[in-house]
């Protein structure tokens, strides 16, 4: 799987995504105009790897400054997978 590497603005957050070892992270403010157009690109892969693994160990490192409900219901998915 290829990692994703995206930049930060003011409206997105930072994603680091690297799957060769199992290291996640998300920072910065997250209010997307569009949270689906945003997320759904970045979630499936990141949904598929997870289910891929079998007893491997997951870091996910999120830190945020501000979030919005919107973004809050994407981490609920993030966090239950």
């Amino acid at each position: 799987m290829e990692n994703i590497k995206i930049e930060r603005t003011d409206r997105h957050p930072e994603i680091d995504f690297d799957y060769s070892t199992n290291r996640f992270s998300i920072r910065g403010f997250s209010y997307p105009e569009n949270v689906k157009d945003f997320y759904d690109p970045i979630l499936g892969p990141f949904m598929e790897h997870l289910n891929s693994l079998d007893g491997a160990s997951v870091n996910l490192e999120c830190a945020f400054n501000y979030f919005h409900s919107s973004s809050a219901q994407v981490l609920y998915k993030i966090f239950d997978a």
